[in-house]
């Protein structure tokens, strides 16, 4: 969603496991993201994201039932009309974590 300069972006997502080679319980976690951009150039927005997983099924007792919360600042760069490259760092914000950080990177080709 367009706000003037602003960019705003949600997913919400429910994901299951249906063939695991893990013994045990099938996993099962609830997802959320919110993003927010802001176009400083037409071929430049920096954004923040806010990141929340909960694992709500699984073998992992530690973060079963504990919401993660990551922050991911990061930049999108459109380098080329209907191609985006981005990238970001997703810095975990709570003690209930599954990493200590993730470097995200990606090429979006419009055709």
């Amino acid at each position: 969603m367009a706000l003037g300069p602003f960019d705003l972006i949600g997913e919400l997502a429910y994901e299951w496991t249906l063939n695991s080679n893990v013994a045990g319980e099938r996993e099962q976690q609830l997802s959320g993201n919110l993003a927010l951009g802001y176009r400083l150039h037409r071929l430049f927005t920096p954004f923040l994201e806010v990141n929340t997983v909960t694992l709500v099924r699984g073998n992992d007792t530690d973060l079963r039932g504990s919401a993660q919360v990551s922050l991911t600042p990061g930049f999108n760069v459109r380098p080329l009309p209907g191609m985006t490259v981005r990238a970001g760092v997703q810095l975990p914000v709570t003690g209930t974590r599954a990493f200590d950080y993730v470097v995200h990177g990606g090429l979006v080709w419009e055709f």
